[in-house]
């Protein structure tokens, strides 16, 4: 029988994990983190036991998000330092405050808030009528709404345009959170999917400045441009986790659609 782990040792192999996830050396870690590289690599090898100062050092130097920074505290044996809220809790009203003002100021046009998972967490009246052009509600996940939009002849025109830009997108998220088995998921679901590499932009075409996305609505044609805003700084980890994405029309017919 193999004996249990001790916690500096499950510690060591997540540091060793993430390490590579990072593809950063013992060496440039000890750089990043003003710590020895054989003290590494002894934390590594489990013959070490982190402080929690270390742990959290060495999280800020490897972009660990704040529920793998939890985790990390429980495999070393201690207490995880990030709080958890709900999103209705009075602990984080600011941060609910925030985003509400966002999407409210954002309007006419769409905004919406979704959690590291992508499931539609608040909107504007905007981007409800959004969410009703792609076929989904307030309850779908945006990603699997995007997904389910893949009908040639459906309400997303572009659809393989955007779909590559959405896994680009997961395949970024999934580096920083590589436990979330959702975004694991809907990354499995694209890569995999029969349209993905259609109309692909050709090695001797200039790739456009930015890639639209262009709905049906009736027999209108609208545009929009997005971006995405983040909290900077927040030590808990549901808001840590949420992004803000706003819609900005790209020509004159959706701005009518929109602002009528």
């Amino acid at each position: 029988m193999s004996s249990p782990q001790t916690s500096s040792t499950k510690f060591g192999n997540l540091l060793r994990e993430w390490r590579a996830r990072r593809r950063v050396s013992q060496l440039e870690l000890s750089l990043l983190s003003a710590t020895s590289a054989r003290h590494i690599s002894f934390m590594e090898k489990g013959r070490s036991n982190p402080s929690r100062e270390m742990i959290t050092k060495l999280a800020g130097c490897l972009e660990i998000p704040p529920s793998e920074v939890n985790s990390a505290m429980v495999q070393a044996g201690f207490a995880p330092v990030f709080p958890k809220a709900e999103l209705d809790d009075e602990s984080v009203a600011t941060l609910k405050t925030a985003i509400d003002t966002m999407l409210t100021n954002h309007m006419p046009w769409p905004a919406l808030a979704c959690d590291n998972q992508w499931n539609l967490l608040h909107s504007n009246d905007a981007a409800t009528l959004m969410m009703k052009l792609l076929g989904a509600d307030d309850s779908s996940n945006v990603m699997q709404a995007m997904l389910a939009a893949d009908d040639p002849d459906g309400p997303l025109i572009n659809w393989p345009e955007v779909a590559r830009l959405m896994l680009q997108r997961l395949n970024t998220e999934q580096l920083h959170d590589p436990a979330n088995q959702t975004l694991q998921s809907l990354r499995s679901q694209l890569q995999n999917h029969h349209r993905i590499n259609e109309s692909a932009t050709q090695d001797d075409q200039p790739l456009s400045v930015v890639v639209p996305i262009k709905l049906r609505a009736g027999d209108k044609e609208l545009s929009f441009i997005s971006m995405i805003a983040q909290f900077g700084a927040v030590q808990e980890v549901t808001y840590a986790g949420i992004h803000v994405e706003l819609f900005f029309p790209e020509d004159a017919e959706t701005v009518e659609y929109f602002s009528g």
